[in-house]
């Protein structure tokens, strides 16, 4: 019986976890024949007559001969005897292993001198962690890291190489189990490549500011061979070009995403026994170097000419130049003076975490002095980081940064609006943007961050640990401020320093400190990780990528932290200038015009969600995520049906016309198919072109389901707000939606998993609670998410109002676990029988608020407790 958190794969046997019952019998039998047996042989070379072995003797692969007539292998079908006294290991689907568990050694390679062990080679000033030494270099790998029969060709994934052989092809993505997180700390002194597993875990303990402790003994680790570097392959003139693999890595998995993050080990590119190879994607060892700032400086360069040379399409396609202005200005680093910021000027940014203690930021009553006199009198008192950085620009033969507290006047409401308001343009048009996630970063020697981890794993190859950028960074104080979280987005070019490493990072490609950079057009594993991949799809013409660009943002911004709850819309501003830019709408209150119904459907990622509230005024519509506190996701189940095809699913299953309005008026349509321009007074931007409204045209022919009201007409009117209301320096128009819809009244009841969802797990987010929808027959007839807070107070017996908002194609099963024949089909052969439904709570005044999501069968609504299934009008606040 195997370990809890092992696979069937781990058993004496080995056998894959997907192979079917007749490959495991064939497996068996070649392996008890082991003794009286030679080779295989598959049909083609049966029937020629040849010699038939698989390429580095494991099966199945194509033979020899196959490969060299370009012909399908076909599984062995005849068997050879062996000559006495001539010994092979078995051909295997899993390589070089004998029955019963004995392990084939590999060949011996050569020892090094001294211990036989080799040293963790340290970063620029890096302290190490502390480890055990490695095993002997003569010794083999342990029984689960054979399995991933380590080689250098394998980490070649392109055409062959001199003195390498051919590289292997199709190398598959099985996920092999390397055991249980103990049973690979207790191979420490037998086992290079468990070393290696085992020094990425401890990285990933100290950068969360975590002990081994917190480490569970039967967390399962896993790894995976996967394509890392491609390089891009033009086929014509016409720009028609794709990317081929250059190399791999292997990835090591955990099954506790929430405290470990995955990790690659790849080769070492600079191994003096790599001969023949580009060592583009591969690894490279930091070196103590005496002069390191200059040393990043020149590297800095030559990143910053590789993306000008290779990168045809990094930068935004429209740059809209910024329109000079007194309220814009930048730090010229020569004399350490405020100077207006024109247009032709070639400036750096500084993406930093505001040190309370030591801040001195520009306010108006020195703002004059800082312009003529500059600011040696308070540069000793500037946080390290802003000192670290001018000196930085200026070793880099820049004059000007651009730095938010020095550059924006703190006490000035209307110098804060007209920075925040051109935010987008500030980042975009920067030369680069230095995003410090640690406190300093100009002198190695003040950062105790983790080492290299490289180590001899077999003849003719060193392996080292390298961590994608995101782990250095998500554990950063640097990650979870909303204010930083547009500034690395709205970027084109960014240099990050992180505790141990350096990066840079453009729209194309991703480079590190660690890694050889490419030198060709390519692109890496950790460039797809990059929040800068959101460019690439906001540039194709394809609402689903457009939307999953918004979609990313928003849950990238939700899960970080406020310094007001009032900062929940200005701190995404930036954002909604630079994606309406590209969706070629406006946004309101964080969501764009032109997916407006679809933007409605978001949900909280957890059951702790309450209204934001400052001063005790509600910050944000209801309506929007920025009222919420907590991560807000547009993920499945949810949205399923709607997001498969935004383009069909807004033109055939929406039908609600949203009018904006404020305070004293209807502002105007917005949403889809809005066909007027609204006020500039809704946002205070210049007019946009069109909506993009006329690529959607809804289907005359369903037009007779909805009601033929005239959905222009309103009678409500908003109340006035209380005059104690406290306009803050970061209060946003308050918005109100005012539309026509259907409605019913529905109970709640608990879910049949108790009204929460979500993997239970140590280091899991909090759940989410899920109820039923009843209707007046106690049948579930729907199911939605609620916030703790209201779900404290859920009356049984009390029904509550429901807005039908659009079409939902289907019930997932963690939506609805058990289908109730509501309607007279299989779960199978429902679509579209839905309609998603907000939840409101309305108040004395007849303002009407959301509380929470779900869907509800059509039906359902003709069944209700009341006849408000009419159509009836809504303000929504």
């Amino acid at each position: 019986m195997t370990s809890a958190g092992e696979e069937t794969l781990d058993s004496d046997h080995d056998v894959p976890p997907d192979a079917s019952h007749d490959d495991i019998g064939t497996e068996s039998s070649l392996l008890a024949k082991r003794g009286r047996y030679h080779y295989l042989k598959c049909t083609t070379c049966r029937q020629k007559k040849k010699k038939c072995e698989p390429v580095d003797r494991v099966w199945p692969a194509r033979c020899n001969l196959c490969v060299t007539l370009s012909l399908e292998c076909s599984p062995p079908e005849a068997i050879r005897e062996r000559p006495a006294g001539v010994i092979h290991p078995p051909l295997s689907p899993l390589g070089p292993r004998a029955p019963h568990g004995k392990i084939t050694k590999f060949p011996k390679p050569h020892r090094t001198s001294g211990s036989g062990s080799t040293p963790l080679i340290s970063s620029a000033g890096r302290h190490l962690l502390p480890t055990s030494h490695p095993p002997a270099l003569g010794e083999s790998l342990c029984e689960r890291c054979q399995r991933l029969e380590i080689s250098q060709a394998r980490f070649l994934a392109s055409a062959p190489r001199a003195g390498l052989g051919k590289a292997e092809e199709g190398i598959p993505r099985q996920r092999i189990s390397l055991g249980l997180i103990s049973q690979v700390r207790a191979n420490l002194e037998r086992c290079r490549f468990c070393c290696l597993v085992w020094k990425a875990a401890l990285d990933q303990l100290r950068l969360a500011n975590r002990h081994t402790n917190d480490l569970d003994a039967g967390i399962s680790v896993h790894a995976t061979w996967e394509i890392d570097g491609r390089r891009q392959v033009s086929l014509s003139k016409n720009d028609d070009s794709f990317f081929e693999p250059v190399t791999r890595h292997i990835r090591l998995s955990w099954d506790t995403p929430d405290l470990l993050n995955d990790a690659y080990v790849v080769l070492c590119g600079d191994d003096p026994r790599v001969v023949g190879v580009q060592p583009a994607f591969l690894g490279r060892r930091i070196i103590n170097l005496t002069q390191a700032p200059a040393v990043m400086v020149a590297t800095t360069n030559r990143w910053i000419n590789h993306c000008n040379s290779h990168h045809r399409n990094c930068r935004p396609t429209e740059l809209t130049p910024l329109r000079p202005s007194q309220h814009l200005r930048v730090v010229d680093v020569g004399n350490v003076k405020l100077v207006p910021l024109t247009e032709s000027m070639d400036y750096v940014v500084l993406s930093y975490t505001w040190e309370a203690a030591t801040e001195r930021p520009l306010q108006r009553n020195f703002k004059d002095s800082w312009h003529d006199l500059g600011l040696q009198e308070v540069e000793s008192q500037l946080p390290q980081t802003i000192r670290d950085a001018i000196k930085f620009v200026r070793n880099f033969g820049k004059q000007y940064l651009w730095i938010d507290s020095l550059c924006i006047v703190q006490d000035d409401e209307l110098d804060k609006r007209e920075n925040y308001s051109v935010i987008d343009r500030i980042f975009a048009n920067s030369a680069l943007t230095i995003c410090a996630v640690r406190s300093s970063f100009s002198d190695p020697m003040s950062t105790q961050g983790i080492g290299q981890h490289i180590l001899d794993c077999g003849e003719k190859m060193s392996l080292m640990v390298h961590h994608p950028l995101e782990t250095y960074v998500q554990s950063s104080p640097w990650s979870q401020g909303a204010w930083t979280c547009q500034d690395r987005l709205l970027s084109g070019r960014c240099l990050i320093f992180t505790e141990s490493r350096v990066w840079f990072q453009c729209q194309e490609e991703s480079m590190s400190e660690d890694i050889f950079e490419s030198s060709f057009q390519g692109c890496s594993a950790d460039w797809v990780q990059s929040p800068a991949q959101i460019w690439s799809d906001l540039k194709q013409s394809n609402a689903q990528l457009n939307f999953r660009g918004y979609i990313k943002c928003v849950e990238s911004y939700t899960c970080r932290k406020l310094p007001r709850e009032d900062h929940a819309l200005r701190a995404f501003e930036g954002i909604s200038h630079f994606l309406g830019a590209y969706f070629k709408t406006r946004f309101f209150s964080g969501l764009p015009s032109s997916y407006f119904d679809v933007a409605m459907l978001w949900t909280p990622a957890s059951s702790g969600t309450a209204l934001r509230t400052y001063q005790g005024q509600q910050v944000a519509p209801s309506w929007s995520w920025a009222s919420w506190t907590g991560q807000a996701t547009y993920g499945s189940p949810i949205v399923t049906g709607a997001v498969e095809n935004i383009d069909a699913w807004l033109r055939e299953h929406t039908w609600i016309s949203w009018f904006l309005v404020d305070r004293h008026s209807v502002i105007g349509e917005i949403g889809t198919y809005a066909k007027s321009d609204l006020a500039d007074r809704a946002d205070g931007r210049e007019p946009s072109p069109k909506e993009t409204g006329s690529r959607f045209i809804r289907v005359a022919s369903r037009e007779t389901r909805w009601p033929s009201l005239n959905r222009f007409a309103f009678n409500k009117t908003v109340p006035a707000l209380s005059s104690d209301r406290m306009d803050t320096d970061a209060a946003a128009p308050v918005y109100f939606l005012q539309f026509w819809t259907w409605s019913a009244h529905f109970r709640l009841g608990v879910s049949s998993d108790g009204g929460e969802t979500g993997v239970h797990a140590a280091y899991s987010t909090p759940r989410i609670h899920r109820y039923n929808i009843l209707d007046c027959n106690t049948d579930i007839c729907g199911s939605i998410v609620l916030p703790d807070h209201f779900a404290q107070r859920i009356e049984s017996q009390r029904q509550y109002e429901f807005i039908a908002l659009a079409d939902a194609k289907s019930f997932r099963q963690e939506e609805l676990p058990e289908w109730t024949f509501y309607i007279p089909k299989e779960r199978d052969d429902s679509f579209w029988d839905l309609w998603y439904v907000l939840l409101l709570e309305t108040d004395d005044g007849g303002l009407s608020r959301r509380v929470g999501l779900g869907k509800v069968f059509k039906d359902a609504f003709h069944q209700s407790f009341q006849p408000g299934r009419d159509w009836r009008e809504f303000i929504l606040a």
